[in-house]
């Protein structure tokens, strides 16, 4: 088939489409974009691609005009916001810088032709070109989130507007939008484009009668917006507000309480539970006398993996970042894996993001710079708790009898009465450490609000009578749906009462008791979810509180929960303190010891731990006491030998692998109690071992429900571990017996996988049985043998693990494999000398024939790798940056990229995919004719991981 011919069915197929659109929005005043193509992504494929076939054709690009401008429309709508035609010419070979112009003339014939929108305000009379295909792209991502965010904003405005037509919310979002990008304000100057895309998204639920944005195109910009959480909540939230009336009616009854949630939502502190939290934390660790040490709590990237596409995903685990302040380049999916906490040593720009990606990805760019700053300065203010820890105030309200830190990029606030100075153990700023008296003067509140801060003129609350849980001493609880709560209130200065707002209710008056005397009100049980409590005041009317024409107000915050089985007489569960990380690991992490766990509470207090796995029934298969009653603190590392020591027998191991979850419970009597969940990673295609006896089975259980995509299986045994064998998935419906001593198995179907080594029986007689001989093919008849090894030896280091010594004969089999790699690639008689020397490091003969072996031409190179300072080099990634320019300096190759695969190749062949990202066969290739660059990557690597084991 021709390339014309799928094109010719294309613009058949456009031109009707939006001939029936436009004949249907005639006289309604809603102009056509060029997104509303209506194509299937499968049909934006054939189209980009014949598209591209024909750039270099001017007579095609006249014929397929309309094609064109949905092709232009599409990379529009992937617009970063900084440009345009690079990512459009390098996605379209044969387009040039003098073609630009010619896009014009296709969005003009349409405007023409299917009354489509024209490009206006300011923006579009400056990039007169490209306003046209952004323009038609409705909301390019770069802007969704900031489009979501300003709607939200104005929900209320947007109630009260008498029409609802385009141009009024246009012009309401323009009127009262902060845009916090220059861009978005650029966009937002397109009025009736804004209104009815506000239209659209509100409305999205109901059938119009008209639809102001074609229904499949608004369905795909809603859903890339709520792949984000917090732009879905935005939108829901903005929809309930605008479509309930009888809400409305109870929130205007209140003219003030819209006011005080949207200034406590939009807090930096005070977010919805159901939000994914990445707004950082600053915390003040006392370190020594009058010194603090300041750590920033990341909440991690991991709430929104499940929110963004694959290409999003796959950014935050395979890219490092950096976190402002701190030394380090954090380690791939470092942000990604959950809550984090880093030691900052030089205070961060807060006009930037904290977190900071080695590469640039607009989509988490855009999520960071709203979400991921820190609050604004010039003066910080920590609150010091009873826990030894400052943590930080946002609002910056100081309140009276409680002790403060102020941190500062001057030296002014050392100047204010009772203030001394506390050493920062970061650059850049200066702190001081106060106690605010329980009265304050006027003149000293004046001192203070002169220097950005305030004194709180808030009332205070606490929970009375039943106790709370997490109780933060700032306002915010944790309660059960059968409480019914009971709080104190009380006021240092003359009140005539209290009014209770729970949520969005009309309020509860509660009379105020003479002489300071606490009142006390009653909570009704509450649903599941986060509850907001707002206590106004009421005094006279010509009291204006010292200025302040706003009454003070006390804030709760509820969050409300299921209950849950826990033991009488352990009320106090804050004294019993268990972290880990990652917070949100899967029972196979967690089994195989890769989750710190640690356990605070009082010193010399005693817990016990206990280990429970269950199956997919729940009925419990396993239980055991991890060690005796261990005395606390429990560090992360004496849980991970106990651990190990307690679940690494042949029993335990077989439970787990038939388990699907298992539940740590930890108890310290009195002090309180802890359970932790695990459960097992969901995998649509996994196997599932089984041992009966002495024997070992193996069956794979497949849901993907795919019809169109048979799956299949592949087998690697540990004798021969890079020969592999086909079945049909058919074969493992049932259990299959696994020979002795084990092997790889590899289920897939479509892009769905899974991998496990199963190790069983002996291999041999006595001892010797225990272990595996390993033979692996000759991988030295060129690059595609080699890629047939690498591809081996990933697949066994991904999979997981059954049965008994499947670690230990695993690591042989890796070894094995990589051994003939680097044979392979660099030659018999070199590993020979690599063996000689690890055999004796200290040998200067050993040395000096690892050296000749490298190469004749190498020697200059090779002798001040030898010389170099590898103690200042602590990380392979800094190593590799060392040899790449040594390699160049001395003219050993010239193309840095194969110097950097050599290295990764040289380190871990394993890893070349996750570090290399150019072509693999052709860098084999390059390697294979030039073996005495691999040497010197190897040599480099040796060198490194000799002087770090003689140094320790």
């Amino acid at each position: 088939m021709s390339v014309s011919a799928p094109l010719d069915s294309l613009q058949e197929k456009l031109e009707a489409h939006f001939a029936r659109l436009a004949s249907r929005r005639s006289g309604t005043g809603f102009r056509l974009f060029v997104f509303e193509h209506g194509l299937s992504q499968s049909d934006l494929i054939d189209l980009s691609e014949g598209l591209r076939a024909l750039a270099y054709d001017r007579t095609a690009r006249e014929r397929y005009w309309l094609l064109w401008a949905v092709y232009a429309t599409e990379q529009g709508y992937a617009y970063e916001g900084d440009e345009y035609w690079p990512s459009f010419e390098a996605n379209t070979p044969g387009w040039g810088i003098g073609d630009r112009s010619s896009i014009l003339p296709f969005f003009k014939a349409f405007q023409e032709r299917y009354d489509g929108v024209i490009p206006s305000g300011a923006w579009a009379n400056q990039f007169k070109i490209i306003a046209w295909p952004i323009t038609h792209a409705i909301l390019p991502r770069f802007l969704q989130m900031h489009f979501a965010k300003a709607v939200y904003d104005l929900r209320y405005q947007l109630l009260s507007l008498s029409t609802g037509s385009p141009i009024e919310i246009g012009r309401v979002m323009a009127a009262h939008a902060h845009p916090n990008s220059k861009r978005f304000g650029q966009f937002l100057e397109q009025e009736e484009l804004c209104g009815r895309i506000v239209l659209a998204m509100l409305h999205s639920e109901q059938k119009l009668e008209i639809e102001p944005i074609y229904e499949s195109t608004l369905s795909r910009i809603v859903t890339d917006l709520e792949r984000v959480r917090k732009a879905r909540e935005w939108l829901n939230e903005t929809r309930n507000v605008v479509t309930d009336s009888f809400r409305w009616a109870r929130r205007r009854s209140r003219s003030s309480r819209p006011r005080t949630r949207d200034a406590r939502e939009s807090s930096d502190d005070q977010d919805e539970k159901s939000y994914p939290e990445i707004r950082p934390k600053l915390v003040l660790r006392h370190v020594g006398e009058n010194e603090w040490s300041v750590i920033v709590d990341i909440p991690g990237l991991s709430a929104i993996l499940g929110m963004v596409n694959d290409e999003t995903r796959n950014f935050l685990r395979q890219t490092r970042c950096r976190v402002q302040g701190a030394p380090d380049w954090k380690p791939r999916g470092w942000a990604a894996s959950g809550r984090r906490m880093a030691v900052i040593r030089t205070w961060p720009d807060d006009r930037q993001p904290l977190i900071q990606f080695e590469r640039a990805n607009p989509l988490i760019e855009n999520i960071l710079d709203n979400d991921c700053r820190l609050s604004a300065g010039p003066v910080w203010l920590f609150k010091v708790g009873r826990d030894g820890l400052a943590k930080e105030v946002v609002t910056k309200a100081v309140r009276p009898g409680n002790r403060y830190i102020v941190i500062s990029k001057s030296d002014a606030l050392q100047d204010l009465p009772g203030m001394t100075r506390c050493l920062i153990d970061c650059d850049l700023v200066s702190g001081v450490h106060f106690s605010m008296p329980d009265h304050v003067p006027d003149a000293l509140r004046r001192r203070i609000e002169s220097e950005g801060l305030h004194v709180a003129r808030t009332i205070r609350v606490w929970p009375a009578g039943l106790p709370a849980r997490n109780w933060d001493g700032e306002g915010r609880s944790e309660w059960l749906t059968t409480e019914t709560p009971c709080f104190g209130v009380v006021s240092d200065y003359p009140v005539n009462g209290y009014v209770v707002y729970i949520d969005d209710d009309d309020g509860t008056s509660v009379s105020a008791k003479s002489n300071g005397d606490p009142s006390f009100f009653r909570i009704p049980p509450l649903s599941t979810g986060s509850h907001y409590i707002d206590i106004e005041v009421e005094r006279d009317g010509d009291d204006k509180f010292g200025g302040v024409d706003a009454p003070p107000e006390g804030e709760l915050i509820l969050d409300v929960r299921n209950p849950e089985p826990w033991r009488a007489g352990t009320t106090l569960q804050n004294a019993l303190l268990v972290t880990t990380d990652p917070y949100d690991a899967y029972l196979e992490d967690f089994w195989e010891n890769k989750v710190q766990i640690g356990i605070s509470g009082p010193p010399s207090h005693e817990v016990i731990c206990t280990l429970q796995l269950h199956d997919y029934q729940g009925n419990e298969l396993f239980s055991r006491q991890v060690d005796g009653a261990m005395g606390l603190p429990v560090s992360t590392e004496t849980w991970a030998h106990e651990f190990d020591h307690s679940t690494r027998d042949e029993g335990s191991q077989w439970a787990y692998l038939e388990a699907n979850s298992c539940r740590v419970t930890i108890d310290g009597g009195e002090i309180g109690a802890c359970t932790i969940h695990f459960e097992r990673r969901p995998r649509p295609v996994r196997w599932v071992p089984t041992r009966r006896n002495s024997t070992v089975g193996l069956r794979m259980i497949d849901e993907t429900g795919m019809e169109s995509e048979r799956a299949g299986c592949e087998v690697f045994d540990m004798q021969t571990p890079v020969r592999q064998r086909r079945f049909d998935s058919t074969l493992f419906r049932e259990n299959v017996d696994v020979h002795e001593p084990g092997a790889l198995f590899v289920a897939y179907a479509g892009e769905f996988r899974d991998s496990v080594v199963v190790s069983t029986g002996l291999a041999g007689e006595g001892l010797q049985g225990l272990n595996v001989s390993p033979e692996v093919d000759d991988l030295s008849a060129g690059p595609q043998a080699l890629l047939r090894g690498m591809n081996a030896l990933v697949r066994w280091k991904e999979a997981w693990l059954a049965g008994l010594l499947a670690d230990v004969r695993r690591k042989k089999v890796i070894e094995r494999i990589q051994t003939e790699i680097w044979r392979s690639l660099c030659g018999s008689k070199w590993m020979r000398l690599e063996e000689q020397y690890w055999k004796a490091p200290t040998d200067e003969k050993a040395l000096r024939n690892l050296m000749r072996g490298v190469g004749p031409s190498t020697s200059q190179c090779v002798t001040e790798l030898r010389k170099s300072n590898w103690e200042n080099l602590p990380t392979f990634r800094d190593v590799e940056s060392h040899f790449a320019g040594m390699a160049q300096t001395y003219r050993l190759c010239g193309d840095r990229s194969h110097l950097y695969g050599a290295f990764w190749l040289a380190v871990d062949p394993a890893r070349i995919n996750d570090e290399y990202n150019q072509g693999m066969e052709s860098l084999l290739q390059y390697i294979w004719a030039n073996q005495y660059i691999m040497r010197a990557a190897r040599f480099a690597v040796l060198m490194w991981r000799m002087n770090r084991e003689l140094d320790g």
